[in-house]
């Protein structure tokens, strides 16, 4: 009985070096695990950490592109104004001469025409503004020197100065007229125009 017990307590020694030996090996390969897991961990901290420096250095980029569009806004509201200004005092100088003026396109059609226009041809605006010069009235103002001299404005750069044309208009009869024109700017950015302007020296 004696030897059977000691047989069975060196089994169980036996089976229990066995299955300690087992649990330091999962131990281990435990230890293992979690050295790999904390090593990713890790990696993963560092691409976040760089992930976000990458967001703070975009978040500083798109700071310093919104501060650069809010001063350029600024900047195109100030012209804005400049330009609106400039436009309202041409307006203000076309209205205020009293020498009738319309002013023309490149193609010759009328943009606008002053009061002391209409006041004297005795029309209004839906019969000039946007309509081609040589049609207004009986076509009064066909004169191929005139056309010319037109037309060399914008090209060339030129003007012209006191330009006699003997008409005959419908709603004030025969008049021998005086015509100088120039380019200007009227708008910043937009094609040049021609001013013209009559004088009635009949």
């Amino acid at each position: 009985y004696k030897d059977r017990r000691v047989a069975a307590l060196e089994q169980e020694i036996v089976t229990t070096k066995v299955e300690a030996q087992a649990m330091l090996e999962e131990r281990e390969a435990t230890n293992e695990e979690l050295q790999v897991a904390n090593e990713e961990i890790l990696s993963s901290n560092e691409e976040l950490q760089s992930i976000n420096e990458e967001l703070e250095t975009a978040q500083e980029e798109i700071q310093a592109t919104n501060e650069e569009l809010t001063t350029l806004n600024q900047e195109l509201s100030i012209l804005n104004e400049q330009v609106k200004a400039a436009r309202d005092y041409a307006d203000a100088i076309i209205e205020t001469v009293r020498e009738p003026l319309v002013v023309l396109n490149a193609d010759l059609f009328i943009l606008r025409a002053n009061v002391s226009f209409y006041q004297t041809f005795h029309m209004i605006a839906t019969q000039t503004e946007q309509h081609y010069l040589y049609n207004l009235g009986n076509g009064q103002w066909k004169n191929e020197q005139l056309r010319t001299l037109l037309e060399d404005i914008l090209p060339k750069n030129q003007s012209f100065q006191n330009f006699e044309l003997d008409v005959t208009i419908p709603t004030i009869g025969h008049r021998t007229m005086l015509l100088n024109a120039r380019h200007i700017v009227y708008e910043q950015g937009r094609d040049p125009l021609i001013l013209l302007a009559f004088e009635d020296v009949t």
